[in-house]
């Protein structure tokens, strides 16, 4: 059993690596809303002929499976599957 001042410390480590999480997370959505919301972002030439930035999506997951399936539930069953991988995955790790 841990001592009550490594439990506050695991405790505020944890909380720390959520709050770092959670900064990285809006910081990706808040660069990602801005990126879609820029037109002159979807094809930028840096250095012209050599290095260009270029928008693109990829509708699927890992290797753009299921890109091609249209369904209104295709996002909402992925993110389900994705959640119940992490807590699936979570049960599993080893504890100290």
């Amino acid at each position: 059993m841990l001592s009550r001042t490594a439990s506050n410390t695991v405790l505020k480590m944890r909380l720390l690596s959520v709050t770092i999480g959670l900064v990285i997370l809006g910081l990706d959505a808040i660069s990602k809303i801005w990126v879609k919301g820029n037109l002159w972002l979807h094809y930028y030439p840096v250095i012209d002929g050599f290095f260009t930035i270029q928008y693109a999506t990829n509708e699927g997951i890992a290797f753009g499976l299921f890109h091609t399936l249209q369904s209104q539930w295709k996002t909402p069953i992925l993110s389900i599957f994705n959640f119940s991988l992490k807590i699936l995955s979570s049960l599993f790790m080893p504890s100290n």
